[in-house]
């Protein structure tokens, strides 16, 4: 009866063995990679884990070490040479970086550059960064006196993202309750708030058993990816906010309109404050340096300046619409009539901001000045950006060899007026390229809008 029993279970455990192991072996020849790279910390709330290392994939894709000394660096000796200038880097995950290369995370970028212009004449410049991602300006701050300052620094650097930092440092606005918060008394001092060490989930988190478990995630990629599939959830959640920037509060641009987000900015304030007075104590110059948005920074021109995007596309081209239009009228009374066309059936404007009425019609022309080639010809179409506005338009295909400056027809069915951005995108050109030339181009008939400029009305 034991051996009806045992023999069944352990084939049965030998075939799960061998599937994990089989799974393990896959997991690892395809470069599956996600490690634990923070544990639990009294002091700061969490921290990386020393000598961990692996492919990090959240917002990027870079291969990351993480130092002896627990840091998203290079090792470092404590003991600071005397060739050697120090900054110490402060921040949260702009500084921590693990979306891409050390070299190319700004501190390294920073030490390079530094070095490069003799910062310090005589001096070898050495950038240490402390950044670990999710801290506020109170980890910072306790994160300078723990940690930071027992490797002598010259200069610490505060990276400073008012994105998020403000609201972080705010256990009114902040849901994250496994970190320490500074508060103020009734005299506006700082005082900490380090409850979180002592809950049941921070204990939970800190026992010997989860050590373990992280420890051993270390050498299992299935234990790593089933982790990884808990964190993220099967299926991942919409969310309201995909229009706004990622870890963007909006209200952090506007002036504080309540309590909670007064106390934030002082809480904020005060510790940057304290932050330089305990620095200056040391004779250490503090540096604050703010985080640009993304946007700020996108590679994109236009998508910086927030215009509607014109230019190469992949298989055409986004015209620009010219600041000159000319706007359908009733005022006179005319009858549009495309055979003898009355130009006092619009009236014209020029600036940056056109305003079709509602319901209503506008003749443009494009920045650009066209050639067509013999054997090529175009149509063109609306970007959507404009259409999902109820804003139509029509322009008909460029011929084999016209050339001009396009004359753009605009309609806006919607009962709204209507706003057109002058030297911004309006809408796209598509080339069809024939594999022979035209037998007759539209210069060859000597076409009526050939080499035309500016706004052309309806001609015979």
């Amino acid at each position: 009866m034991t051996k009806q029993i045992l023999i069944p279970a352990g084939l049965v455990a030998g075939s799960v063995l061998s599937a994990v192991l089989l799974f393990e072996v896959i997991l690892r020849v395809v470069g599956f990679s996600a490690p634990i790279w923070y544990r639990p910390d009294s002091h700061v709330g969490a921290v990386l884990r020393p000598g961990v290392e692996g492919w990090f994939e959240g917002e990027g894709r870079a291969y990351v070490r993480i130092s002896s000394a627990g840091l998203r660096d290079r090792e470092h000796s404590i003991e600071k040479p005397k060739d050697v200038y120090r900054l110490a880097v402060l921040g949260d995950s702009y500084s921590e970086a693990m979306q891409v290369d050390v070299k190319d995370a700004f501190w390294s970028v920073l030490e390079d550059k530094l070095t490069r212009c003799a910062y310090q004449p005589g001096k070898r410049i050495e950038v240490i960064n402390f950044g670990v991602s999710g801290f506020g300006t109170a980890q910072e701050y306790l994160m300078l006196e723990s940690a930071a300052m027992r490797y002598r620094p010259d200069l610490v650097l505060l990276q400073f993202m008012n994105g998020n930092d403000v609201t972080d440092n705010s256990i009114a606005l902040n849901a994250e309750r496994m970190r320490p918060y500074f508060l103020l008394d009734r005299r506006r001092e700082l005082v900490l708030d380090a409850s979180f060490a002592a809950t049941e989930v921070f204990q939970r988190q800190s026992s010997v058993l989860m050590g373990f478990v992280r420890s051993t995630a270390d050498y299992s990629r299935v234990l790593q990816m089933i982790r990884a599939i808990i964190k993220r959830g099967v299926f991942p959640r919409a969310s309201a906010d995909t229009a706004i920037e990622p870890g963007l509060k909006p209200a952090v641009l506007a002036a504080p309109r309540e309590s909670s987000w007064e106390d934030a900015w002082a809480v904020t304030e005060r510790l940057i404050l304290a932050m330089n007075e305990y620095l200056e104590r040391r004779g250490v110059p503090l540096v604050v340096v703010t985080t640009p948005f993304a946007i700020q920074v996108h590679p994109d021109r236009q998508v910086r300046e927030g215009v509607i995007s014109y230019g190469v596309s992949s298989y055409g081209y986004d015209i620009r619409v010219a600041d000159e239009f000319r706007i359908f009228t009733n005022v006179n009374s005319t009858i549009v009539d495309p055979k003898q066309f009355d130009p006092k059936s619009f009236v014209e404007f020029r600036g940056d901001v056109c305003i079709i009425p509602p319901n209503s019609f506008a003749l443009a022309r494009s920045v650009e000045y066209f050639r067509i080639p013999r054997n090529v010809l175009t149509i063109c179409v609306g970007k959507s950006t404009y259409a999902r506005c109820g804003i139509i338009v029509n322009v008909t295909p460029f011929e084999p060899e016209w050339e001009g400056f396009v004359t753009l027809e605009i309609s806006n069915t919607t009962p709204l007026p209507a706003k057109i951005y002058a030297n911004e995108g309006l809408c796209q050109v598509i080339f069809f390229e024939s594999d022979e030339d035209c037998e007759v181009s539209y210069k060859d008939k000597k076409g009526k809008y050939q080499s035309q400029s500016g706004i052309v009305l309806p001609r015979l």
